[in-house]
């Protein structure tokens, strides 16, 4: 097996192949266009491990320019300043969950019997919605008690 100095001899000396030449999945080196056809993964025992000095990991070289490596982390965190509640968390329109709740929210509903109230939920007040969605389960589950009744009463005859 012959040794090489670096990897790059390694590479080179492999035959072309998409694994070993990744720049010719972007540029094709031959003529017609076509990507190299070896579908043979490279030896990664030919290459030398890459072995770091203990000098060099006990002093760490520090950059010229620490700017660089610790630049401020631009975060957009909410704050709260419509409401007085500043050490609450932000919900919405700078308001803590309960102020938005109470005087945030601004659209009244359309699809119930109180236009005047609040929206809650399908166009409606919370007292119609609440209304609607448990009269819908409760009459779902009648509805399935009697259809699974008269399922029975057919199978039966």
């Amino acid at each position: 097996m012959k040794k090489y100095e670096n990897s790059i001899e390694a590479i080179s000396d492999l035959p072309q192949c998409i694994f070993t030449n990744m720049p010719s999945l972007l540029r094709p080196i031959s003529e017609d266009g076509k990507w190299p056809l070896c579908l043979e993964l490279p030896n990664i025992f030919l290459f030398e491990p890459i072995i770091i000095s203990s000098e060099s990991t006990e002093n760490p070289q520090e950059p010229e320019d620490p700017s660089l490596f610790h630049q401020p982390r631009e975060s957009r965190c909410k704050s709260i300043t419509a409401c007085s509640h500043t050490d609450k968390k932000h919900y919405a329109k700078n308001m803590c969950n309960n102020c938005y709740h109470r005087f945030g929210r601004n659209k009244l509903a359309w699809a119930c019997s109180h236009p005047e109230r609040q929206h809650y939920a399908k166009g409606k007040c919370q007292l119609c919605y609440l209304q609607d969605y448990h009269r819908s389960k409760v009459f779902g589950k009648r509805r399935k008690i009697r259809s699974l009744k008269d399922t029975e009463d057919n199978n039966s005859n």
